[in-house]
């Protein structure tokens, strides 16, 4: 009788171990989820930032020298590049 309340006991104890370990994974993965959709907002900001740029470089060449023009649309392709291989 007494064997069966240990072994009673011992179950219980792994499933509630079971079930926070659970919990915690869940909350760690929409943690994750969170912070990846924040990082993603931010690429498309900063890929916004970067098209306007291109094209204010592209404006103002004769102004400025072409290297300023090359420069915008790297970091634009770079931005681009980002974007891609976050995922969805």
């Amino acid at each position: 009788m007494e064997a069966q309340k240990q072994r009673l006991s011992q179950a219980q104890l792994a499933y509630q171990s079971t079930v926070l370990r659970s919990l915690e994974e869940a909350e760690d993965a929409l943690t994750a989820y969170g912070r990846e959709q924040e990082r993603r907002e931010h690429l498309q900001a900063a890929a916004q930032a970067s098209r306007q740029a291109t094209e204010l470089a592209n404006e103002l060449y004769g102004l400025a020298d072409f290297l300023t023009v090359l420069d915008a649309q790297l970091q634009q392709l770079a931005i681009q590049d980002l974007c891609r291989v976050t995922p969805r």
